[in-house]
């Protein structure tokens, strides 16, 4: 599982959205919405999201987002370069913002870093980071609702008939309400969700 889940058959869908002057609404697919063995479980109330738990002070987000911003359309010659890049690239703007490294074993689910040589898992895998932000270090926390997402967030999904995560993403801008979204592999700087939010995919949106 070291490696994502990219979302590559879906970027074709993505690239044809153009829906970004429509009526924003409320996502129906709740992200985060899983119990512990990733089975869909009923949504959540829409207002959760508001309680979720802020992990980073606000001037280590804007960290999170200049990072993001700057490496979003190149790679960064410090680290180590995936073919399929999403959560390598998210992990070094969370390292940016002051996520710290957690050395051990590159499989566990509970240790995170990563260089130009070395990664773990959790760094540069959708799935893993996934299970090390919100389950075994608990850095990150639910949002109830794409829309909850502010710069410094990370958004992932799940691709229909998928068991693990695909693809990984970082909020950098915020604009009337809609989250504008920057990634790796089809390199991009600030997408908004209002142009993929069609996709047949389950959302799940972090609180960092």
């Amino acid at each position: 599982m070291a490696k994502d889940d990219e979302y590559l058959t879906t970027e074709a869908t993505m690239q044809s959205l153009t829906s970004e002057e429509e009526e924003i609404e409320v996502d129906p697919t709740v992200p985060g919405s899983e119990n512990d063995s990733g089975t869909s479980v009923s949504p959540l109330p829409p207002n959760v999201g508001e309680m979720a738990v802020a992990k980073l002070s606000a001037s280590n987000k804007k960290k999170v987002v200049n990072y993001a911003t700057k490496w979003a359309k190149s790679y960064n010659p410090a680290y180590r370069k995936y073919g399929n890049d999403c959560t390598n690239f998210v992990s070094q703007a969370l390292y940016a913002g002051g996520w710290k490294h957690v050395n051990g074993y590159y499989k566990s689910d509970a240790k995170w870093y990563g260089n130009s040589s070395f990664t773990s898992w959790t760094w540069s895998g959708a799935e893993n980071f996934y299970r090390f932000a919100r389950n075994e270090s608990k850095r990150a926390s639910r949002l109830g609702s794409v829309y909850s997402l502010v710069p410094g967030d990370v958004l992932q999904y799940k691709s229909a008939g998928q068991k693990n995560m695909s693809h990984t993403m970082v909020t950098t801008k915020k604009i009337n309400g809609v989250p504008y979204l920057s990634y790796h592999t089809n390199n991009t700087l600030n997408k908004p969700f209002t142009q993929m939010k069609s996709l047949k995919v389950t959302w799940f949106a972090h609180r960092i």
